[in-house]
């Protein structure tokens, strides 16, 4: 499967789910504008760290007016100016108000890609349902093996209940991330575990997540990797070229490691 096949799934029709009702996204706004939003899964407090707390105030008070052109143009402003990360923005319950909109979600992952600067990133909200895992991931060159740097790597997944988006519309994926590998050629991103779904053929799909990887003098790369369940490695059908993440026992949250080699354009 390749990321123009699954998006078929992604078109069946489906109640929609709202995550901020009417009564309560009040309540929440108010709280995260005071500065006490979400935390990220893995603890990091990304809000905490903007110098001068009147970007976030300003985005607060825009998103409260549900005026989203200007939060989107004070977004980029702060982007720009490193006021705010792709990140901190993912992983905030104030701040994905406008990923959660699917009108605002393509210009919202432009500017998440056009700012992506870091190898390591927040893929949801502490509030996303799903169990929490950590991937760490590392590009290497197919020929001489070793780590390349400075590498676009877009991920996407399913939510826990294996839907890509819940509005019935054309490819829109409300999970993604976009990082940059460092000198090691290492990522790592913190996101929930995804859901499984039925594909095309009537198949139950395994747990996995799309990437699609872009440096200048190499080969594209759009596919998947499977995110196993337990330690022991997967069985695939025969013949079928598909990476398995490998499960590092380390704590309490599952950790997964992948690698992924570039082939050079030729």
């Amino acid at each position: 499967m390749n990321l123009l096949s699954f998006t078929s799934h992604a078109y069946a029709e489906k109640k929609p789910r709202w995550l901020y009702c009417s009564k309560t996204v009040a309540i929440i706004l108010m709280v995260a504008s005071l500065g006490l939003g979400c935390i990220s899964r893995s603890e990091q407090k990304p809000l905490e760290s903007i110098p001068g707390k009147s970007v976030y105030e300003n985005l607060a008070t825009l998103l409260l007016n549900k005026d989203f052109n200007k939060a989107l143009q004070a977004i980029e402003s702060g982007l720009r100016k490193s006021e705010i990360s792709p990140s901190a923005i993912l992983s905030d319950s104030l701040l994905r108000i406008l990923i959660e909109d699917p009108a605002y979600r393509p210009p919202m992952r432009e500017l998440i890609k056009k700012y992506a600067t870091s190898n390591i990133g927040t893929m949801v909200c502490s509030s996303e349902p799903g169990q929490s895992i950590i991937v760490l991931g590392k590009i290497i060159d197919a020929s001489s093996l070793l780590p390349l740097n400075e590498v676009m790597v877009e991920l996407v997944h399913a939510d826990h209940e294996g839907d890509y988006f819940k509005e019935k519309s054309s490819w829109n994926p409300r999970l993604f991330i976009y990082l940059v590998t460092d000198q090691k050629g290492q990522f790592e991103i913190t996101t929930i575990r995804p859901g499984r779904y039925y594909g095309d053929d009537g198949r139950l799909e395994k747990s996995h997540i799309h990437f699609n990887i872009e440096k200048e003098g190499y080969r594209s790369y759009s596919s998947e990797f499977i995110i196993p369940d337990g330690l022991k490695s997967l069985n695939t059908d025969p013949g079928e070229d598909v990476l398995i993440a490998t499960k590092v026992n380390t704590d309490d949250i599952p950790h997964y490691q992948i690698e992924i080699a570039l082939e050079q354009d030729r």
